[in-house]
């Protein structure tokens, strides 16, 4: 989640790309990507139960990271109150590991999650 870009420090972004969601059986290529990277365990940062910090293959930005459900979830406000605290604290430790590793520097969070008329089919 870390980035240059020139815009709020939160910012709440639909993702069309994500409108993989309107086909049923296709694959879900967010889902695919993570097995990959769970199996290969090269750009894992940190993981939970049900959370897994990674650095994505061919990144759009220096030092980013995702941040990412371990079950196919594609918004966040599905997700279940009890694991919030759990993500939160995911993303706490990936905060700082990056402030220690790059000396605090200025970043972006982006929180992207797939547009409700694109998953509502699927859920």
């Amino acid at each position: 989640i870390v980035a240059t870009l020139p815009a709020p420090e939160v910012s709440l972004v639909p993702d069309d790309v994500l409108e993989w969601a309107a086909r049923p059986g296709d694959p879900c290529p967010t889902c695919e990507a993570l097995e990959y990277e769970l199996d290969d365990r090269v750009r894992v940062v940190a993981e939970t139960p049900h959370f897994v910090a990674l650095c994505p293959w061919a990144g759009r930005f220096d030092h980013e990271v995702w941040l990412l459900p371990k079950a196919h979830e594609p918004r966040f406000e599905v997700t279940a109150d009890d694991r919030l605290g759990e993500f939160a604290g995911l993303l706490r430790r990936v905060r700082l590991a990056v402030g220690i590793a790059l000396g605090r520097p200025a970043y972006n969070e982006v929180l992207y999650s797939a547009p409700v008329a694109a998953t509502r089919r699927r859920d």
